[in-house]
Order: C-alpha cells, then structure tokens, then sequence
C-alpha cells in the first residue's frame, strides 16, 4: 500500500504528532512491535500515513474530509485492543496528556464568520482558501 497525501497532509501530521510527541511510548524506537516485523511506528515517530498502513474503502474520514472539511486522525493507542480493567488507569495516565495537547489544536487553526460587509449577513458558498493549501473550502 503506498502513502497517499492529501492538501492538508502537513497538518495532518503536525495533528498525530501533537499525539505521538505527547506519550511517553508512542514514539519510542526500542517499543515493541504489534505485530513481528512491524517496526514502523517507533521509527517514525509514533505515527503513521494510514493509507500506507491499512485502506479503508468508502470510509467515514475520506467522506468527512471531501465533503464538510473535517480533519479526522485515528489514533491507535495500543496492541491489546480489549485491556482488562487493572490497567485502565494506568493507560489514562498514559493518554490524558497527549489527548488534552491534542483537543488544544482546536484553538491553533482558523475559524470565524463570512458575513456582508454591509449587513453583517452570513454569505454560503464564499470560498475560503488558505496559502500553499489546494484544498477549497467553502462555507455553509
């Protein structure tokens, strides 16, 4: 599977590792691997393009992205999908700071109203682009 970027792939990176930066094991070259011979994560920081991981045909974070704008990241915590309950606190522990730095890049994006100049009227449709970003975003 090959990696497939998108024209906000930069921020969606900078996203995971706003994540990956923010665990203490997320990111480590020395953790072990989920499954043998998979040694990427650790190498690369802690994340991963999730086209070259795995596809998803028809799912939920291409249609959200293509159709409304929103950038969607999955974030894989862990191997053991189904932890037993005597380490839960111990994984949040693990995740509440990374989680808290990543909800906090909400306020590091742009947001605001287009409205008319005259009426102070909300104006759909207006094109909003952002430079070095091919990505059109109109609003609604």
């Amino acid at each position: 599977q090959e990696y497939a970027s998108s024209p906000d792939d930069e921020t969606f990176r900078s996203l995971a590792h706003t994540y990956a930066d923010n665990h203490p094991r997320m990111k480590d070259p020395s953790r072990p691997p989920c499954v043998r011979g998979d040694e990427t994560f650790g190498n690369t920081g802690g994340i991963t393009n999730g086209a070259a991981w795995y596809s998803v045909k028809g799912g939920m974070q291409d249609f959200n992205y293509l159709a409304s704008n929103a950038l969607e990241v999955t974030l894989e915590l862990g191997c053991d999908k189904y932890p037993t309950t005597d380490r839960l606190e111990e994984l949040w522990q693990e995740n509440k700071p990374p989680l808290y730095q990543f909800m906090w890049q909400v306020h590091t994006g742009v947001s605001g109203l287009v409205r008319d100049a005259l009426g102070g009227v909300g104006i759909p449709g207006a094109v909003v682009t952002v430079r070095n970003v091919t990505k059109i975003n109109e609003t609604h």
